[in-house]
């Protein structure tokens, strides 16, 4: 990724609460899914995947994490 260093500590501190709230709450959706789409961006779709499938389990009407999760199946172009 091309960003500075200030972009990258406050991507580093916005994980970090991502990880406090979801060890305060592992059933909240939108963090997990939060967390999904930090992943993805790392390029770890399996780890996106496992995050999404927390986030289903805990909100099964979740249309983001859905919506995500079809993205993350579809085959490559």
């Amino acid at each position: 990724h091309n960003q500075s260093i200030p972009e990258r500590k406050r991507a580093a501190e916005g994980l970090d609460l991502l990880l406090l709230a979801e060890q305060l709450n592992p059933a909240y959706a939108d963090g997990q899914y939060f967390l999904a789409m930090v992943l993805h961006r790392d390029a770890d779709d399996d780890g996106a995947l496992r995050r999404l499938r927390r986030a289903l389990t805990a909100d099964p009407g979740h249309i983001a994490a859905s919506a995500l999760v079809r993205k993350l199946r579809r085959p490559p172009a």
